[in-house]
């Protein structure tokens, strides 16, 4: 019986209050025809790095893209969700078709300036931007929302 194989990968849902409003960084990634769901919107995040002597915990993962892709630094990281991706979860347009399994934290930064190197369009999205955007999401990225797109 062959083992399952799924690939790990990290995702931070930052977020922070405004006036009483709620605010959630997201970007897409469009110039990398080789991830998943090139042009979506997507929280920040990444894969972990599984080679024996790379090897990473998700937390260590977690520090590492965000430091890569918004350089900051991560002050307070909570396990939010988990989210298989697989069979009927992954889009027909995706391009790649290998199962993930994501892990999410709820992060908190150690300032909301962020300097993107990998994302295009990072910005703050208020909730009600978020909702009109759902339907051009990442699959885990609208599960990881879905208390705010109700």
């Amino acid at each position: 019986m062959a083992l399952p194989m799924a690939l790990p990968y990290v995702v931070a849902r930052i977020q922070k209050v405004e006036e009483g409003r709620i605010f959630v960084l997201v970007g897409r990634i469009t110039n990398s025809p080789r991830k998943p769901y090139h042009g979506f919107i997507d929280l920040p995040g990444g894969k972990m790095e599984t080679e024996e002597d790379k090897a990473e915990t998700p937390e260590e993962c977690l520090r590492r893209e965000i430091g890569e892709e918004l350089g900051r630094n991560v002050v307070r990281a909570t396990l939010l969700d988990v989210f298989a991706h697989t069979g009927k979860r992954i889009l027909p347009n995706s391009t790649n078709r290998t199962p993930g399994l994501g892990i999410c934290y709820l992060t908190k930064l150690d300032s909301d300036e962020i300097h993107p190197t990998e994302q295009e369009d990072v910005h703050w999205a208020c909730v009600e931007e978020l909702k009109l955007l759902q339907n051009l999401m990442t699959p885990w990225c609208q599960y990881f929302l879905r208390d705010l797109l109700v």
